[in-house]
């Protein structure tokens, strides 16, 4: 590709160094003419940050020093990355495998449009790799988050074209320079969960597109590579609510809540959590309390389009 745009590969790495290693070496096989790698270190300590280093010199490795979530620590990144000439990041989950020739697929799509600020593309199941986990994310007119597009299907074709979505998932995830100045980063109150939801609906508002390219595929683990930790259901649970009361009227935020609280959540943690330490049921339980409480508290409030944008020039 002649004259490409430059881009910033960028992952977040948070102790299980062996998913950033693997990552790494498919990245280091991208076909893409004009990109470096830049890793954020949450505050690892399984030393993460030296493997890294050592495994590829050239690669940017920034410390945090301590786990500042995932949408603190790849706004991190992304700050890094646009001060220092970046035309687009592509942000990407560090368990996860690209595909070589998907670097250059997202971009010849993001580049038919300046008011495409998001292109994403095909992801699979790492452990079904034939088997699709998400080619974008319908939006729900009272949970905000609705079904993922192409979930559990095997893959004959039926999403080869070029499409406009409302949500993409952040499994990968090409950004602008414009769309970040334009609408900052992630909301860091999502910590982790429903992050790329917020932050896709504020790119709308703002103006800017959401691409789905078809010809770049990534293959990631998800929860089948990790299992459902106390962590991640305290903030599963408590964002569902913290996401509604910032995108819909408090009418519809206070059926949502219903929704959730007596059919949707308990629903998830039985059927597919599966709880089997107390640490787990704890967890649940807080993060209702914390979401119901941050819902009622701001249900039907108006949340800036933007968060306060970032200097990068």
């Amino acid at each position: 590709m002649a004259d490409a745009p430059k881009v910033t590969v960028l992952t977040l790495s948070w102790n299980k160094k062996f998913h950033t290693l693997e990552w790494l070496d498919a990245v280091g096989r991208l076909e893409y003419s004009n990109f470096d790698v830049l890793v954020v270190d949450n505050g690892s300590s399984d030393g993460s940050p030296a493997a890294i280093r050592k495994r590829n010199p050239s690669v940017t490795v920034i410390e945090n020093g301590a786990n500042l979530g995932y949408s603190r620590g790849f706004n991190v990144g992304m700050e890094y990355a646009f001060g220092r000439g970046a035309d687009y990041v592509l942000v990407m989950n560090n368990d996860a495998v690209i595909d070589p020739e998907a670097l250059d697929a997202l971009v010849a799509v993001a580049q038919t449009d300046p008011k495409i600020g998001f292109t994403s593309g095909k992801v699979f199941h790492y452990f079904r790799p034939e088997e699709i986990q998400t080619v974008g994310t319908e939006r729900h007119p009272y949970l905000v988050a609705g079904r993922q597009i192409g979930f559990g299907e095997a893959d004959h074709g039926q999403y080869e074209q070029v499409a406009e979505r409302e949500i993409s998932d952040d499994v990968f995830l090409l950004v602008s320079k414009a769309a970040f100045q334009a609408v900052g980063g992630y909301d860091p109150e999502f910590f982790i969960v429903h992050e790329n939801v917020d932050w896709c609906i504020r790119l709308r508002e703002a103006g800017y597109r959401i691409m789905y390219a078809p010809g770049a595929k990534i293959w990631h683990k998800g929860k089948s590579g990790g299992g459902w930790s106390a962590h991640f259901v305290y903030y599963q649970t408590r964002n569902d609510y913290v996401l509604v009361a910032k995108h819909v009227s408090r009418a519809k935020a206070l059926v949502a809540a219903a929704m959730l609280a007596l059919f949707l959540q308990p629903r998830w943690f039985l059927f597919r959590v599966r709880p089997t330490k107390l640490l787990q049921f704890k967890s649940y339980v807080r993060g209702q309390a914390s979401g119901l409480g941050w819902l009622l508290r701001h249900a039907g409030q108006r949340r800036a389009a933007a968060l306060q944008p970032t200097a990068t020039e």
